[in-house]
């Protein structure tokens, strides 16, 4: 890259002084540089003001200006330019004077050789260029912090005002810095703040430990009391000796009104859970159906057991067991996509239906068919996507049969105490679309025998997929082996045996799911079972 030669002004009226000058320059110089020569100060003044002059070599004696009037007329043209004064008086106060107000260098004329002018003018120059280099940085920060929100100060050891920016100025109600250099935080605040302020910046300076984003009570300039987030530094000095301290202040007023509002919206909304999740507990079945009513020794009745617990305040698994007859029970198990409050309203939706439609819930695949229709017209008008899975049984005393059709939802188990076979109730292939996917869908019955000691498991698919802190899924393999281990139980122990063994396996890890589980038995009227003695498993409150 070419270095752009340094352009020198020389500022003399002697001509013979400014020939020998530019003779001594041209076998001296440590740089390729350009010489141009000035007899007045007018014409040494319209130079500097063309531009392009990196350094002044100045006389101040000249036919139209004299002394340190000189000096101040060239240093005020060109601030920013390296200056060194050629005087031919030695004259110390007045060296001192003009270094004070700018001048790089100071050389009394005949007292220095042609090197060291040259050395002169090259330490000048640099001096100079690392000058306004930090004079640009400083400028710099100044314009950053300035045009910042936050509040910046520096403070010295007696926590009085060094420096501050312009958002400090006007919280400290002040034009100008000058109006509170040197004054503290007594001078300004109510004392209950000040006393705050003061007790830990002197805590910061004393122990050398930073105060970092420490919530505190700070006033605005109209003398409103505003929430700040202020943390602050010690300063040291190259001897490691405290010299005060850098503040920074953040209001974050807006933010805890924001805070306070959004606590008590979330509180708002927990209550309207509470009060949701009670409503729906209180919708779920609490008594049993009996069927029959009036069993005969012998004869086959029905027996039911179930455990629900959403993942949030409110779930969207949803259950019924009615009673279709004296001898007849139909068992619906439904799980709307996603959980919690969003699920919970489609379930109330759902629920609703069940209800007005219960009286046509006979046949399971002409009732499911039926619900889907309903349902799919309700979920048209949301333009959102929504399902539900669905399984319906009905169970037949007298007859000694299940009636079952499937909208979507995993196979239930059908476990027996007698053989001791576990088996889903439903192959896959027979398994229909969800509801709410289709509102064409027709929905098949199939019908089985059953026999004393069989057990139907009713279950949503939060169950199977429940997860340890290892991101294994309970499966539907453990789920068997549960059902397996616990089949000598009675039908409530049953079900808090399963609940145990998922529990145990996710450990702490929250559910993911709302889990539900229904368990209906066949039992002979009468008849004995032995069975191992076994202690009540609690159900968990997780």
């Amino acid at each position: 890259m070419e270095t752009k030669p340094l352009r020198i002004l020389l500022v003399e009226d002697d001509h013979s002084a400014a020939r020998l000058m530019e003779e001594f320059l041209r076998d001296a110089m440590w740089t390729a540089y350009e010489l141009t020569c000035a007899n007045r100060l007018a014409s040494a003044l319209e130079a500097l003001e063309a531009g392009g002059v990196d350094l002044v070599l100045l006389d101040l004696v000249l036919p139209d200006s004299q002394g340190f009037d000189t000096f101040s007329r060239v240093r005020a043209a060109a601030p920013q330019v390296a200056l060194i004064v050629l005087s031919g008086t030695d004259d110390e106060a007045l060296a001192l004077r003009m270094v004070q107000s700018g001048a790089q260098d100071y050389l009394v004329k005949g007292r220095v050789d042609v090197q060291g002018l040259v050395r002169a003018m090259r330490y000048a120059w640099e001096r100079q260029q690392a000058e306004l280099a930090l004079a640009r940085e400083r400028q710099l920060l100044r314009t950053l912090i300035d045009n910042l929100p936050d509040y910046i100060f520096v403070k010295d050891p007696a926590s009085r005002f060094v420096l501050n920016n312009a958002a400090h100025l006007r919280v400290l109600r002040a034009a100008a810095q000058e109006e509170v250099l040197g004054k503290s935080d007594f001078d300004i605040f109510p004392r209950e703040l000040a006393d705050g302020y003061f007790a830990d910046e002197q805590a910061v300076m004393d122990s050398g430990k930073p105060l970092v984003n420490r919530e505190e009570v700070g006033m605005d300039p109209a003398g409103k009391h505003r929430h700040l987030l202020t943390t602050k530094v010690p300063l040291r000095d190259p001897a490691g000796h405290g010299s005060g301290l850098v503040g920074i202040s953040r209001d974050i007023t807006d933010l805890k009104e924001a805070e306070e509002k959004l606590r008590a919206h979330a509180a708002e909304i927990q209550r309207d859970l509470q009060i949701a999740r009670e409503f729906q507990e209180a919708l779920m079945p609490r008594d049993y159906p009996q069927v029959p009513a009036n069993p005969a020794a012998g004869s086959l009745q029905l027996g039911f057991h179930h455990f629900y617990q959403p993942a949030l305040s409110v779930g969207g698994d949803f259950f019924d067991i009615v009673k279709l007859g004296d001898h007849r029970a139909g068992v619906f198990v439904a799980d709307v996509m996603g959980h919690g409050a969003h699920s919970a309203l489609v379930t109330a939706i759902l629920r609703a239906l069940w209800q007005d439609l219960v009286h046509q819930a006979d046949d399971p695949g002409h009732f499911l068919t039926l619900i889907n229709q309903h349902f799919a017209a309700v979920l048209a008008r949301t333009n959102e996507f929504i399902f539900a899975s669905a399984f319906y049984l009905v169970l037949d005393t007298r007859r000694a049969q299940a009636v079952f059709a499937s909208a979507g939802h995993p196979p239930p188990l059908l476990a027996s105490r007698a053989t001791r076979r576990i088996e889903p109730l439903l192959r896959p292939e027979d398994n229909k679309p969800a509801l709410g996917l289709m509102n064409n869908t027709r929905y098949n019955s199939f019908t089985r025998p059953v026999a004393a000691d069989d057990l139907f498991l009713l279950y949503t698919d939060g169950i199977v997929e429940a997860p340890n802190a290892a991101a294994e899924e309970f499966g539907h393999k453990r789920l068997r082996g549960a059902i397996e281990r616990s089949l000598d139980l009675p039908l409530e122990e049953l079900t808090h045996a399963v609940l145990r063994a998922i529990n145990e396996f996710i450990g702490p890890v929250p559910l993911p799911d709302d889990i539900c589980l229904v368990a209906t038995e066949v039992a002979a009227v009468g008849a004995t079972r032995a069975k191992r003695p076994v202690a009540v498993v609690p159900v968990s409150e997780r």
